[in-house]
């Protein structure tokens, strides 16, 4: 069976409105995105300044800005933690 590859996407319209993951690529750098997608097009993706960052492998944890936007929300490997902001 072949393994499914992942590319990763950044927008800053989605970084400012979201937050940003971040992934492992293949050569071990940690790269912030705002899409993880299997077509490399990005075509799926709904924000005009989409960039592809390349093919991404581990998801290593999310910064969300919560709708108040007074704190960040950080997901590591399943285990949230709560840190204010400015």
């Amino acid at each position: 069976m072949t393994k499914k590859k992942w590319y990763g996407f950044y927008s800053e319209k989605a970084a400012r409105q979201f937050g940003t993951v971040v992934w492992k690529t293949p050569d071990g750098r940690d790269v912030h995105c705002t899409l993880v997608d299997d077509d490399p097009s990005g075509a799926r993706y709904g924000f005009d300044d989409a960039v592809c960052i390349g093919e991404v492998t581990e998801f290593i944890k999310s910064f969300q800005i919560s709708s108040a936007g007074a704190k960040i929300v950080h997901l590591t490997r399943n285990v949230w933690k709560e840190t204010k902001s400015g």
